[in-house]
Order: C-alpha cells, then structure tokens, then sequence
C-alpha cells in the first residue's frame, strides 16, 4: 500500500501527540511503517475551560464568564491520569458571588487575578491564564451601571498565551 509523504508525516505526527498525551513517550519517538520519526523538542499540554452566561450580584448585577487555560507540568502531563478539571472549575465558579474578601464591589481584575492565584497554588500547574468576561447591559439612563460592550480582566501566569476571547461565547442548544 503506497502513502503519500504528507499522509504519512500527518499520521505519524498524529500518533506521536497521542502517545505523549497518554504519558508512555516522553520524547516524541514514534516508528511508522518502518520509518521513524524522532523529536528532541519539549511537548506541552494545556486545557481550557468556559464558565458560561452566569449571573453575579457584582457591581450592580451583571452576567458573567470565565475562562480559564492551564499548562501541565511536564511531570504532569507525563502521567495518564489528570487532574479532574471539575475541581479547577469550582474555584472559579466561588468568585461569581461577592464575598467577604472579594466584596460586590471588587473590581473585574482583582477577581481573574484571584482566581488564578489560587488554581496556581492548590494544583501547581506550569501556567495558567484566566479571562473574566462581563456582559455588555442596554441601561444607558437606567439603574444599573451602563456597560456598553464586553469587558473584563485577563490575568495570566507563567509561559502560556494570555486568553482573549472577544463577545459571548454561547453554549449549544
């Protein structure tokens, strides 16, 4: 059976991210119909997660999301059992509502940079970066506080790409 170049290097490549992601390669050296292809470059392992469309009494009621990457420890991502992200998530899920050392009026920044700083100490991850998004409010004369567009803090940790995630990222009916 003949296969392209392209094929095969996609197919080998292919196999070589699942066999570091499993933990059983820790540098990349994988053998395909005979031919191997071996890399000496360091592999990282990242995962994202999204807190949707959740309603918060900060700053005069807003709805909010969050999201927020982390790195892997190369020790980490070595191992075939990683840390159940749920965990990860309930720290970001306490900060929607005010609380004694983030009242209702702390501001957007404080909130990603606390949450970051925590994930980062309970899990030790390599990176991390978090996005606190608020919702845009139609009250220009209203109440509430008007808040035309998207906004939000960005509070990144470590080498990892801050997150920028621009408008609502709706869930799927």
């Amino acid at each position: 059976m003949m296969v392209s170049r392209t094929l095969f290097y996609s197919l080998a490549f292919s196999l070589m991210i699942l066999a570091s992601s499993c933990g059983e390669v820790n540098k990349a050296k994988m053998e395909v119909e005979g031919k191997q292809i071996s890399s000496s470059k360091q592999t990282k392992q990242d995962f994202i997660f999204q807190i949707i469309d959740k309603k918060t009494k900060r700053q005069g009621g807003q709805r909010v999301n969050i999201f927020v990457k982390y790195r892997y420890t190369p020790t980490q991502s070595e191992q075939s059992k990683f840390i159940d992200y749920r965990k990860v998530r309930e720290v970001a899920v306490k900060y929607i509502m005010p609380t004694e050392s983030h009242p209702q009026e702390d501001q957007w920044e404080n909130l990603s940079k606390a949450i970051a700083e925590e994930i980062m100490i309970m899990y030790n991850f390599d990176a991390i970066s978090v996005q606190w998004q608020t919702h845009p409010n139609d009250h220009p004369k209203g109440e509430a506080l008007y808040e035309p567009g998207f906004h939000g803090g960005v509070y990144t940790i470590g080498d990892i790409e801050p997150l920028s995630y621009e408008g609502f990222i709706k869930r799927p009916e």
